[in-house]
């Protein structure tokens, strides 16, 4: 638990003189306000990034803040056919009044909303979790967001298992990444939002019948230029700072996040074991020290043009832990001198893991609706190295350096590449 947090949030923006655009959905035929309908502003032509957009609140109504220009504005909902004003020319404030959306005649399955600990909202493809709208993450990590997350169970040593399967793929911004193998190390603050897909279809590997879990990290896609910082501070001196700007104009868009996390732990764990047959009885006691740094960047740029967007996304991240558990051991037994059998095991282990996302992106997006070119070159690299220095105090628990009989060491050197 993290006490006397202090959070400061800071935003810079500059852009041209903005117009609001405004409006309500209502249904079609019963003439009641549609909340929680999507409505997003897209450039002429490209329908696959939009420019703004926001949620209608409860009574059906949206406002969104775009510069003047020629656009297309488009409202999605379940159940109802899309909605679409072609062209929108946005002069100055624009009250668009009250649209109304047409049902699409389908029978939905029911669908029954539970409370969970994060805000998540229902998709065709299974469900979307948007970390930044809970204040119970700040300083956390990505795992500490998949506990909390329904339907995904993460292990001790972090595996993920997504409805009980360990088949489930996990993807960083749609590709595989070296990258998932230590997600202790990403910052929730530097994740956009977290996408569960249950059913994965033909666009994901075959491995992923398991389902899938996409991990999309910002990047920030808003007209002019934004900015913005953030830092949790607590107990034990543990930190979380990051900050990411991003600078959007008709034809590019750039984007850089940082994040820096230094956390440490402490911990005890005592226990008695008793054996009557022999009269024996093992008292162990562990105490453990654990600190983790660890660096966190992405970066990229977007090149729009026609109906292409060409990309480039690249993620660094750099950690350093380190730990150190003592092992106390005391043997009563008959007939045994207590102290000769006692002994003290010191492990102080260090571990380094860096890796490097690079990824090159090219989309077309067709006349027709729904139609996609994607085509992707990436390269993910990961190495990790880790040594163990073990100090043994056997007929004593005093582990003085003149009281050490023995040592061993050891340590592993891996590396990952995923093209």
């Amino acid at each position: 638990m993290l006490g006397n947090v202090c959070f400061s949030f800071f935003i810079f923006k500059s852009t041209a003189q903005e117009a609001q655009v405004s409006g309500k959905l209502i249904d079609g035929e019963t003439n009641t306000p549609l909340g929680f309908v999507q409505v997003a502003i897209f450039e002429p032509g490209n329908t696959s990034s939009p420019i703004t957009y926001s949620d209608t609140d409860e009574e059906g109504n949206f406002l969104l803040q775009i510069k003047p220009g020629t656009y297309v504005l488009r409202a999605f909902f379940i159940g109802y056919k899309d909605f679409e004003i072609n062209p929108l020319k946005v002069e100055g404030p624009k009250d668009l009044g009250t649209l109304s959306l047409a049902n699409e005649n389908q029978n939905l399955e029911e669908v029954v909303v539970t409370t969970s600990k994060l805000p998540v909202r229902t998709t065709m493809e299974g469900i979307t979790i948007t970390p930044e709208n809970n204040l119970a993450n700040l300083g956390g990590t990505l795992l500490d967001i998949l506990r909390n997350t329904p339907s995904i169970s993460v292990s001790e040593d972090g595996a993920i298992a997504l409805r009980g399967s360990t088949g489930t793929n996990v993807l960083i911004n749609g590709r595989n990444s070296s990258l998932t193998q230590n997600l202790d190390q990403l910052p929730a603050s530097a994740v956009e939002e977290i996408r569960v897909i249950n059913n994965p279809n033909a666009r994901f590997d075959a491995e992923a019948e398991g389902g899938v879990i996409d991990i999309i990290l910002k990047k920030g896609q808003e007209l002019g230029t934004h900015g913005g910082l953030e830092a949790t501070y607590g107990t034990r001196n543990r930190m979380n700072l990051g900050g990411r700007i991003n600078r959007r104009t008709a034809n590019w868009n750039t984007y850089a996040g940082y994040n820096y996390r230094d956390w440490k732990d402490v911990g005890n764990r005592r226990s008695t074991r008793v054996l009557f047959d022999e009269e024996e009885t093992l008292r162990q006691n562990t105490s453990n020290s654990r600190r983790n740094a660890g660096h966190n960047l992405n970066y990229g740029a977007d090149y729009y043009f026609g109906n292409n967007v060409l990309s480039y996304e690249g993620v660094f991240q750099s950690s350093l832990d380190r730990q150190t558990n003592t092992l106390f051991a005391e043997i009563d037994r008959p007939g045994l001198v207590s102290e000769a059998a006692n002994y003290v095991r010191r492990n102080n282990e260090t571990e380094s893991d860096d890796g490097l996302d690079n990824a090159l992106i090219f989309e077309h997006n067709f006349k027709d609706k729904g139609h996609l070119l994607r085509a992707t070159a990436s390269h993910s690299y990961r190495n990790q190295f880790k040594t163990q220095n073990i100090s043994i105090f056997n007929g004593t628990l005093d582990p003085q350096p003149e009281n050490q009989t023995g040592r061993e060491r050891a340590f592993t050197d891996e590396v990952r590449n995923i093209s």
